[in-house]
């Protein structure tokens, strides 16, 4: 069975970013002590449905890390370009 996991609005919010993945069944650090990638676990698509960005602090953080993701699991990662992102 494959599962769905679904993030949107981030919006350059790091904190809620990482609570989200501290909570997710879906996604997990690479490493629980470098931060700096993303994996996702076995049997799960994500989604990401759009604003990344929004002056947030973690903008560019948060953008790198799922540019990442989607380039690592090309056909399990979906984006969705949100009104922010344009």
């Amino acid at each position: 069975m494959v599962k769905c996991a679904y993030l949107a609005d981030v919006e350059g919010n790091l904190e809620f970013f990482e609570k989200y993945l501290a909570l997710s069944k879906a996604l997990d650090w690479k490493s629980a002590d470098n931060h700096d990638e993303l994996v996702l676990n076995d049997g799960y698509h994500f989604v990401y449905g759009g604003d990344i960005v929004d002056k947030g602090i973690g903008d560019i953080r948060v953008v790198k890390l799922l540019v990442k993701l989607k380039e690592q699991y090309k056909e399990r990662v979906h984006m969705i370009i949100g009104n922010r992102d344009c």
